[in-house]
C-alpha cells in the first residue's frame, strides 16, 4: 500500500463522504427480522415431519374408530384412549417446539440488542471518535486494540492482529499458541 493511500485512510471520512456511503450502501445495522407471533410458531411447528405422522395416525385411528361403530369388526377396545394419547403427544410436541423457537427468537432479539450499543473507534475528519458499531459505514477506518470486538468484515492496511474464535467454536480453553493477542491496528471496510 503506497504512503499516499495509507495517509488517506489514517484521515478517514469526511462527514459528506459518510453521508454518501450512508445512501449508497447503508450502515453497519443488522437487518431486523419481523417478530412472529406465538400462533404462527405454533403453526409453523406442525410442518415438522414427526408431527404429521402423528396427525395421519390421528386421522386414520379416528377413521377407525368411526367405521368401527358401523362395522364392530374395525372396532378397538381402547379407541378413545388412543386417540386422547395422540393429541396428548402432538399438543406435547408442539408445545415444546414452539416454546423452543419463542426462546430462541427473544434469545436473538436481546443479543442484536445488545450488538446495537456496542462502540468502535472510528476515524472520521482525521480525528478518532467512538461510534455505535451500527453507525459504521463501507470506507470507514477502524482502530482495534487488544480486547476490542471486530465491529465489521475489513482489510488490514497496518498492524498484526490475532483473534480468538473460542465464543464461535464453543471452546472453553484456548490452545497455547491462540492464548497471546497480538492487536493494535487499523482497518477499512471495504
Amino acid at each position: 500500500m503506497s504512503d499516499m493511500n495509507k495517509k488517506q485512510l489514517m484521515c478517514g471520512l469526511s462527514d459528506s463522504q459518510v453521508n454518501e456511503s450512508k445512501a449508497k450502501y447503508g450502515t453497519n445495522e443488522l437487518a431486523k427480522k419481523e417478530t412472529e407471533s406465538l400462533w404462527s410458531m405454533f403453526i409453523g411447528a406442525f410442518d415438522d415431519i414427526w408431527i404429521k405422522v402423528l396427525c395421519a395416525a390421528l386421522a386414520l385411528k379416528v377413521i377407525l374408530a368411526i367405521l368401527g361403530i358401523f362395522v364392530p369388526a374395525l372396532s378397538g377396545g381402547n379407541d378413545v384412549v388412543e386417540i386422547i394419547s395422540i393429541v396428548i403427544a402432538i399438543a406435547l410436541a408442539t408445545g415444546f417446539s414452539t416454546l423452543s423457537e419463542y426462546r430462541n427468537t427473544s434469545r436473538s432479539e436481546a443479543l442484536q440488542e445488545e450488538y446495537s450499543k456496542t462502540y468502535a473507534k472510528v476515524v472520521r475528519d482525521g480525528k478518532l471518535v467512538n461510534i455505535l458499531t451500527s453507525e459504521i459505514v463501507k470506507g470507514d477506518t477502524i482502530l482495534i486494540q487488544a480486547g476490542d470486538k471486530v465491529p465489521a468484515d475489513g482489510l488490514l492496511f497496518e498492524g498484526k492482529i490475532k483473534v480468538s474464535q473460542c465464543s464461535i467454536q464453543s471452546r472453553a480453553n484456548w490452545n497455547e499458541p491462540q492464548k497471546r493477542w497480538n492487536a493494535s491496528c487499523s482497518c477499512i471496510i471495504p
